[in-house]
């Protein structure tokens, strides 16, 4: 291909404007931080600063050259951003690394490089601009640059992910420093088992914030809502379940806080204060079981069983828990078995087809381990030891079947469930991928945070997808291979988003 490729390529808008003002006060925000007047050093744009030659600049698609003329620019600025260095220079925007395999004379940019947030691994990149189609995707290490760009994963507007960024710095996921010191504290929400996540420059991360908590709660008193309205008048719930104790009861399972700490919550965790909060607003009468198809709340007694409860005890591994935080899977509610021979009892079943997920600490240690156990089906909190570890809001849905195999299903950046996205291989069965995401596009893999989970199903319900009866929705479990069909897989599709 001859000449510039975007003269060649349709492409879609590029909100250089709102892209440069966003990226601007992002900077703003982490130059303050240290403390030096503006009015005494004040950041050119980049275009002003770098001043590239014309050769360069011909290689720079005319809208990423509006952007630089607009975004500031300093050398002495700190990160950018908890994951991102500043704007690169002008010789390390054209990466042949990335264009090596496309047609396209320059189609990519290496925009941002990656901070060392992820050390001791190393070999970051950062966000890459498409100059084609003018939409950006953050690439968390070399490796994953490989599907990225071949299969085109993760990629969006530019100015979602700053929006994004914007949003974690308000909602304090990623702090900034005022005057020196954190305006937080020590809260240990930073910290993985007795170790602490690493601040980068002016900013640090938290694993969860209180606005986690607060949308995890909303969007599941809005869910119990819309069930509670929809249940028939004058019935009542079944009392039987798999459990040894009667249904329903006046609370949810982990109210009581002897509850939560016999199923041995972390005090200081995402999880034990959804559940407090939860347990203290949720005032009238729990009188049904099921939140979804097959899915139903657990008894006291079966919240209190933790499977993994005593997961660092049994391997000790005091050494290898800091990079996992010691949070161990926790289920919020169970899935019913759907042997029909069986019903109403809870499937046991392993994450497949990743079995390394069955548990917290499954792959440490020698190879002498014992084979991991069946876990019960089930919504799960939190991402066990997939590398995730600074989102603990994060949950999985662990199916007592794989769907997907159809080609329908899909995760939230629109690709297909099942299949390997580094081999670009076929759709497959997986029974833990529904609701997830393999690359979003602005931070490092992370699993899809809970609210959006119980939001999807309460909307579900809301748009009467979902059938409700007197103990509850009233769809079976087998309702979810609904989600590998051409008519019913958007309901099951939760696109990506902070």
């Amino acid at each position: 291909m001859s000449g510039n490729s975007w003269e060649k390529v349709p492409i879609e808008p590029f909100n250089y404007e709102l892209c440069a003002e966003l990226h601007n006060r992002i900077f703003l925000i982490a130059w303050t931080a240290t403390g030096r007047p503006l009015k005494n050093n004040p950041p050119s744009t980049w275009w002003e600063h770098f001043q590239p030659s014309d050769e360069l600049a011909a290689r720079y698609h005319p809208r990423l050259v509006r952007f630089f003329q607009r975004v500031y620019y300093h050398p002495e600025a700190p990160e950018f951003f908890y994951y991102l260095d500043n704007l690169n220079t002008p010789d390390s925007l054209i990466s042949e690394r990335f264009n090596y395999s496309c047609e396209a004379r320059d189609c990519y940019i290496h925009l941002h490089r990656a901070t060392s947030w992820n050390e001791p691994y190393g070999d970051e990149w950062g966000i890459i601009f498409d100059q084609i189609t003018c939409q950006a995707v953050f690439a968390e290490e070399r490796d994953h640059t490989h599907p990225i760009l071949d299969y085109g994963y993760g990629f969006r507007p530019l100015e979602d992910i700053y929006a994004d960024y914007l949003q974690m710095i308000t909602e304090n996921k990623v702090e900034v420093q005022v005057n020196g010191k954190w305006a937080l504290g020590d809260i240990g929400t930073d910290k993985l088992a007795i170790d602490t996540i690493s601040p980068i420059g002016p900013w640090r991360i938290h694993t969860f914030t209180a606005a986690d908590v607060d949308k995890a709660t909303q969007a599941f008193q809005s869910l119990l809502y819309e069930i509670e309205i929809r249940l028939p008048r004058g019935g009542s719930s079944s009392s039987d379940t798999a459990g040894s104790e009667s249904f329903p009861s006046s609370s949810l399972p982990w109210s009581d806080p002897i509850v939560r700490s016999e199923a041995r919550l972390v005090p200081n965790s995402f999880i034990n204060a959804f559940c407090t909060a939860t347990g203290t607003t949720t005032i009238s009468p729990v009188r049904y079981r099921y939140i979804a198809p097959g899915i139903r709340l657990p008894t006291e007694a079966e919240f209190r069983a933790q499977p993994f409860q005593n997961a660092e005890d049994r391997y000790k591994l005091p050494c290898s828990l800091p990079l996992a935080r010691p949070i161990r899977p926790i289920f919020l509610f169970l899935a019913d078995n759907p042997n029909p021979n069986t019903p109403g009892h809870t499937a046991t079943t392993f994450p497949n087809p990743d079995r390394c997920l069955n548990s917290l600490v499954s792959n440490l240690g020698d190879e002498n381990r014992e084979t991991p156990a069946p876990r019960p089906a089930g919504l799960y909190l939190t991402a066990d030891d997939r590398g995730v570890k600074s989102c603990e809001n994060g949950c999985r849905l662990l199916l007592p079947f794989g769907i997907g195999r159809h080609g329908w299903a899909r995760l939230s950046d629109g690709t297909c469930m099942g299949g390997n996205a580094w081999l670009g291989q076929d759709p497959a069965d997986a029974n833990y991928d529904l609701y997830q995401c393999e690359f979003n596009g602005f931070i490092p893999l992370r699993d899809t945070p809970l609210h959006q989970v119980l939001e999807s199903w309460a909307e579900r319900v809301r748009a009467g997808d979902w059938t409700v009866g007197v103990d509850g929705v009233a769809d079976g479990v087998e309702r979810w291979r609904e989600a590998d069909t051409e008519g019913g897989w958007r309901k099951y599709w939760v696109p990506v988003r902070w």
